[in-house]
């Protein structure tokens, strides 16, 4: 719940996420039964087979799936047409295990328990299916049996049409949610006690977090035709003078020019340019803090040169030319290479008494 809080968009689409890997489709099952190792006997004529029509045979257990779910719904929207009690009430079972598998934990194997529950709904629909096979067939509809025939195929056609529809851009909305909204947490001391701490990112929309979560600390990174970015943390201490310390570093890829600022309460407490590559810089950093939430924001600065950011100086590969200015923001770095990105890591909030 903590976490959830702290950034509710990534966590909505985390649900999407987890929803997907439980529903989309049933491959993931293949693994246990065929292709995880030892299974089949390694170079047996079976294993070859499988591997070779792996593609297929996940095509065939994917069409299946789907043909549950529309044959499924059918049967549940024939249920509540016809009043079918003792039918409608066996669904809040599979619901009740989706739901529950989506918001704690989404294994692929908890797909099979909702799709056996659904099998009953499913053989109502594929009944439902040859009953309205038979009358077409026969140019008449038993109206004393299924007086609501028409209605109950147009509802389901509507009904299974949105979800296949809907379902692919539901998805792809909790890709956008993640992407834009990932943030970190990491251990940290505040006051001299061991805290998890979360940096979440400024968001700036269509354009994916700068965060990027490690095991002891949190990286910012600069995505192509950027020349900022920005995370955040809010820490609970009371009022008091305290030392904000860090350890910065930057990998193999730094960037000259680029710069970090360190503000608390809307106040640039430090300003400093990143680390030489392999190297690691302590920064501490005084504040002092009026009680409540001390709100801590962290920046890395492109270079600007001329008043036009992210015009960079780019040395050539060999050192014969002389730097030349790049004519869009690239990292700092050359086409194609990766991004470049500044790491955080031992955070520390200190109560500073002298």
């Amino acid at each position: 719940m903590q976490w959830t809080k702290a950034e509710p968009k990534y966590a909505l689409g985390l649900l999407a996420g987890k929803a997907d890997r439980l529903l989309t489709n049933e491959r993931p099952l293949l693994y246990w039964p065929l292709y995880r190792q030892s299974v089949l006997p390694p170079g047996s004529r079976v294993l070859a087979w499988f591997t070779t029509h792996r593609a297929g045979v996940e095509r065939v257990v994917d069409w299946f799936w789907y043909l549950l779910i529309a044959t499924a719904l059918l049967g549940v929207i024939a249920a509540f047409a016809r009043r079918n009690r003792p039918a409608t009430s066996l669904l809040p079972i599979p619901l009740a295990l989706a739901v529950i598998y989506v918001l704690f934990f989404a294994e692929a194997r908890y797909h099979l328990p909702i799709a056996v529950l659904l099998m009953p709904f499913a053989g109502a629909g594929v009944v439902w299916i040859g009953e309205a096979a038979r009358d077409l067939a026969r140019f008449s509809i038993d109206r004393q049996r299924r007086p609501r025939l028409l209605y109950e195929g147009l509802v389901a056609g509507v009904v299974i049409a949105a979800l296949f529809v809907a379902w692919p851009r539901m998805l792809a909305a909790g890709t956008r949610l993640r992407s834009e909204h990932r943030w970190a947490v990491a251990v940290c001391t505040v006051d001299g006690a061991r805290r998890v701490c979360d940096f979440r990112p400024v968001v700036v929309p269509g354009r994916p977090s700068p965060v990027k979560g490690t095991w002891d600390g949190f990286g910012l990174r600069l995505a192509p035709g950027e020349t900022s970015a920005v995370a955040v943390s809010d820490i609970d201490v009371p009022a008091g003078n305290y030392q904000i310390s860090m350890r910065v570093e930057c990998g193999d890829r730094c960037s000259d020019g680029a710069e970090l600022a360190i503000s608390a309460g809307g106040v640039e407490l430090q300003r400093a340019p990143w680390p030489a590559a392999g190297t690691t810089v302590a920064l501490a950093v005084p504040i002092r803090h009026a009680g409540g939430k001390l709100h801590v924001e962290f920046r890395i600065d492109g270079k600007v040169l001329d008043g036009n950011p992210g015009r960079v100086p780019i040395p050539s590969r060999d050192g014969t030319r002389p730097a030349e200015l790049a004519g869009s923001p690239r990292d700092f770095l050359h086409p194609g290479e990766p991004l470049a990105a500044l790491w955080i890591s031992a955070f520390e909030v200190e109560r500073d008494d002298r």
